[in-house]
């Protein structure tokens, strides 16, 4: 279960850095 749920906030914190990469490579793209 530990590993379970390890995994899921692993996920959790790779989706959410994902899309703060895409926000900037966005705003960097409508600035350029």
């Amino acid at each position: 279960v530990y590993m379970v749920e390890a995994l899921a906030r692993l996920l959790a914190g790779e989706g959410q850095r994902v899309l703060i990469q895409h926000r900037e490579l966005g705003i960097t793209e409508t600035l350029t």
